[in-house]
C-alpha cells in the first residue's frame, strides 16, 4: 500500500479537529488496520486492489462535522463519498476506480452491503475498534458519546445515547465481518463479530458515568 502524503494532507482538511473520534487520527489509525487487513489477503492468495482501500479509508469519514442533510445528502457515508471523488478527481483517479473507492465509502454505512473485497476490508477496517481490548472499546464509546453533543449542540444522557449506539452496533455486529480465514474463530464466527459482542454485552452492564448527561 503506497501512501501518498499530498493526499492524506487534501483528505486530513476535510476533517474537524475538535471532533472527539471521527477525526484524521482515526483515519490514521484506521489506515494501519487496513494495510494489516490487505497484508491477509495476500497471505490467502486473494486478490486485492490496495489502491481502492487506501483512498477509501482517507475519505471514508470526510466532512463528517457537516449536516450532511444540508448538503443534499441522505447519510453521512454518501456526503463523504462525494467529497473523495471531488478530491480524487483532481489527482488522476480514473471514473472506474473513483466509482469503486465511493462505493468502498458508502460500504461503512450501517445496514449497507458490500459488494467488493476491497468495500469489506474498509468496512472492517472501519469497525476494528468495536474488537479492541475493553478498555479502548469503552474509550471510544465516551467519545462517540461527546461527538453526539457536539454534532448536536444539546445534552444527551449516557444511558440513552448507550442503549441508542448499542442497537446500530448490534446492526453491524448481524453482518459476518470476516473475509479471509484468519478472521474467524474455530467456530467459525468472525473474531470481530465476537469480540464485538462480548464488549458491547459487556459495556450494556456496567453502569455509566453516573448517568449524567454530557453537555455542550
Amino acid at each position: 500500500m503506497i501512501r501518498n502524503p499530498a493526499l492524506e494532507q487534501a483528505a486530513a482538511v476535510l476533517y474537524e479537529t475538535r471532533l472527539p473520534y471521527h477525526n484524521f487520527s482515526h483515519v490514521l489509525e484506521t489506515l494501519l488496520v487496513s494495510r494489516e487487513l490487505v497484508e491477509r489477503c495476500r497471505e490467502a492468495d486473494m486478490d486485492v486492489e490496495p489502491g481502492i482501500v487506501y483512498p477509501a479509508i482517507l475519505f471514508h469519514d470526510a466532512g463528517y462535522h457537516e449536516d450532511h442533510r444540508r448538503q443534499g445528502h441522505d447519510s453521512k457515508e454518501s456526503y463523504a463519498a462525494i467529497l473523495a471523488g471531488r478530491v480524487l478527481h483532481h489527482y488522476g483517479y480514473s471514473h472506474a476506480d473513483i466509482h469503486a473507492i465511493q462505493a468502498a465509502i458508502a460500504s461503512t454505512q450501517c445496514g449497507a452491503p458490500c459488494n467488493s473485497l476491497e468495500a469489506r476490508i474498509v468496512r472492517t477496517a472501519d469497525l476494528s475498534g468495536l474488537a479492541a481490548h475493553y478498555y479502548l472499546f469503552r474509550q471510544n464509546a465516551m467519545r462517540l458519546w461527546r461527538e453526539e453533543v457536539i454534532l448536536g449542540g444539546r445534552e444527551v444522557l449516557w444511558e440513552d445515547w448507550r442503549d441508542q449506539a448499542a442497537g446500530v452496533l448490534e446492526i453491524f455486529l448481524a453482518d459476518d465481518l470476516g473475509f479471509s480465514p484468519g478472521c474467524y474463530a474455530p467456530d467459525g464466527e468472525a473474531w470481530l463479530n465476537k469480540r464485538g459482542r462480548e464488549n458491547l454485552d459487556r459495556l450494556r452492564q456496567e453502569p455509566g458515568p453516573d448517568d449524567t448527561p454530557a453537555t455542550v
